[in-house]
């Protein structure tokens, strides 16, 4: 559920009308136990988890309210509409079974390694129609990508460095497998731009130069090998990529003309937000700025559109606060995994905001890493106790 497998959108043959709404009510429900129970019991909730329940409710609060003044939306559809970012409470049940001892973080991991396979199986399946679709899938408005679909991409996409840090060892074969799975799934199903060019721009910040040349050469020697059923493939995105930077994208595209109509939001003064409208009142931006109006598609420009400085000023906390978490990790390939996720959601900003739109994904990076790094503390407090205890036995012998 929280890889979006079932997720109601565009693009998802396998999804189910309410099924995420559902989720979320669920996670909302989680959520609110768990603050209370450590209220009642331990009359202290930790910062991050108190971080973590405040934002949906503090960010829904203030976008319903700004639509109501700002276009006299009722609140009940903007707080609807703001249903989304409830996905980040995915923080709690994870984080409270990780402490609880229940599930250990190895656990986790691979379980987030087994659904990442899980989306590209279907995703596969659907593509070859080894299981049917259930619901059809919209085409793109743009003719080269008419036939793609997703399933759970995203999050597929996000957590790769989860694998990554695993190509070696007795298992190496196992994960090198499932790596060429998702690759397939990405490249030659998904074919999203962004999640590429974030993959791609992700693997050659953070992997080391002999990995990252080794992987060079693995593509090099795989194209050159099957250049015949890749060629096509390749002009294939040489066309699409290359629509980036035609006149007629910058010009007309529907991202471009978003993002043009909040720049001129931000030179009138408009700085403190306008919300979100939704497409069950009134026909939405529709109605007021036009069809090709998406605030999903514009990353941390459609925030500063719906939640303005206030929401800047957010994310700036959410960023020191995840990257505080990450260095408090004790130092090793696990660290660099979890920074390579962050630089991930970062370099994604542009065009899709972490927090509202991304949550099932940055609540279970903050979830692994704020319980990761309260671990290493209480490994070095734990250490630090058993030196005293062992120099103080060795004076009074």
């Amino acid at each position: 559920m929280n890889a979006q497998i079932f997720s109601a959108t565009a693009s998802n043959p396998l999804g189910v009308n309410g099924a995420q709404e559902a989720f979320y009510v669920f996670l909302g429900l989680w959520a609110f136990k768990s603050v209370v129970q450590k209220t009642v019991r331990c009359a202290k909730v930790p910062s991050v988890d108190l971080f973590i329940f405040v934002t949906p409710l503090a960010l829904i609060a203030y976008g319903a309210t700004a639509a109501f003044i700002t276009f006299r939306q009722p609140l009940a559809f903007g707080i609807l509409e703001e249903r989304r970012i409830l996905s980040v409470y995915v923080y709690f049940p994870l984080v409270d079974m990780l402490r609880s001892g229940r599930i250990s973080a190895e656990k986790t991991e691979k379980a987030i390694l087994t659904v990442m396979a899980i989306c590209a199986v279907l995703m596969v399946a659907v593509s070859f129609k080894l299981i049917p679709a259930w619901n059809e899938v919209r085409s793109s408005n743009v003719a080269l990508r008419s036939e793609r679909l997703s399933i759970g991409s995203s999050f597929l996409a996000t957590f790769l460095p989860l694998l990554l840090v695993r190509l070696r060892g007795t298992e190496a074969i196992k994960w090198i497998t499932i790596l060429i799975l998702l690759a397939f799934a990405l490249v030659f199903i998904t074919q999203s731009r962004q999640l590429l060019i974030a993959v791609a721009l992700m693997i050659t910040l953070t992997l080391r130069p002999h990995v990252l040349l080794a992987l060079g050469a693995a593509i090099t020697i795989t194209i050159l090998l099957f250049l015949p059923f890749l060629s096509e493939q390749l002009q294939f995105y040489t066309e699409l990529f290359s629509q980036l930077f035609s006149s007629e994208y910058l010009d007309s595209s529907w991202r471009m003309l978003s993002i043009e109509e909040v720049i001129q939001s931000l030179r009138a003064g408009e700085i403190f937000g306008h919300g979100s409208l939704s497409p069950m009142w009134q026909e939405g931006f529709q109605r007021v700025v036009g069809e090709s109006f998406f605030l999903a598609d514009i990353g941390i420009i459609g925030t500063s559109y719906r939640y303005g400085l206030f929401g800047i000023f957010w994310y700036l906390f959410w960023m020191a606060l995840q990257l505080t978490l990450i260095m408090r990790m004790p130092a090793g390939s696990q660290r660099r995994s979890y920074f390579a996720v962050l630089l991930f959601l970062v370099i994604l900003l542009p065009v899709a905001a972490p927090i509202e739109y991304r949550g099932f994904v940055t609540g279970v990076l903050f979830a692994m890493t704020a319980f990761l790094s309260s671990q290493h503390k209480q490994n070095k407090i734990s250490c630090a106790r058993r030196t005293v205890s062992g120099q103080m036995l060795s004076e009074t012998a």
